[in-house]
């Protein structure tokens, strides 16, 4: 793990990922596991690579699978990339799910506010 964050540290996001996404695997049912898979899809988004950003939603989504505590902050980092790649309403449903699920505070919050940047940069008003 301490190689792979050394990688992520450096800003040498294409190693990190590799170094996580092999920890990851070889952790397949355990926090560290699941920790290891949510950094390879962070690593991925912060990457320069012509298909990270569709690697790293594939990523955050087997974070969900594993309904472990990162899914809900897996599922807001799915929505932020939606609004990168220009698809706002696929945000919006993945930061509804967010808000109509158990999810803590803070990922209630960030979804929150993520939805009203997009209602804010399609010049809505109404949240409905």
């Amino acid at each position: 793990m301490k190689l792979a964050e050394l990688y992520y540290q450096r800003q040498d996001f294409a190693n990190a990922q590799t170094q996580f996404e092999l920890i990851a695997q070889q952790t397949p049912n355990n926090s560290l596991g699941e920790k290891a898979l949510f950094f390879a899809a962070e690593s991925a988004m912060s990457s320069m690579g012509e298909h990270s950003l569709d690697r790293a939603i594939v990523l955050f989504d087997q974070v969900v699978r594993q309904n472990g505590p990162l899914r809900w902050a897996a599922r807001n980092e799915q929505a932020v990339i939606e609004r990168k790649l220009g698809k706002p309403k696929d945000a919006l449903a993945l930061y509804d799910e967010v808000l109509k699920s158990d999810a803590g505070l803070p990922e209630k919050h960030e979804a929150m506010c993520g939805k009203g940047d997009i209602f804010f940069e399609m010049g809505t008003t109404d949240a409905s």
